[in-house]
């Protein structure tokens, strides 16, 4: 697990190096809790995922590549959640613990792609 998040890091740093001005993102929230399961569907399927810190967990198929992910949290410090879908496209959380959710799934909008991993921005970024 350790290569894979030091993979993850060196390739997001790469493709932010390609970028001589890097672009502010407003980055969404997400609440979570451990009673009730958040199903986040994407436009693609998924490739990887990590979270930030053991509080949370983003589940996924990891052997066969679906657009479902699931998140789930105990209570602790707010984390973040980073998901790179087959097509490239990078999506990037901000997660919080919440007792009490009022939204249980979400439907990802290939909008909320923060840019791609090859380094390129979305066009159709609204950032």
């Amino acid at each position: 697990m350790n290569a894979f998040l030091l993979n993850l890091a060196i390739l997001v740093g790469l493709s932010a190096n390609n970028h001589s001005n890097l672009e502010l993102y407003d980055i969404k929230t997400i609440h979570a809790n451990e009673n009730q399961v958040v199903a986040m569907f994407f436009p693609s399927p998924i490739r990887q995922a990590v979270v930030g810190n053991d509080a949370f967990s983003f589940s996924y198929n990891t052997t066969n590549s679906q657009h479902l992910g699931l998140l789930q949290a105990t209570s602790g410090q707010p984390s973040n959640l980073l998901v790179i879908t087959i097509d490239g496209q990078i999506y990037s959380y901000h997660i919080i613990y919440n007792k009490s959710l009022s939204i249980l799934t979400y439907f990802i909008p290939i909008e909320d792609s923060v840019g791609r991993e090859d380094g390129q921005v979305n066009d159709y970024s609204q950032h």
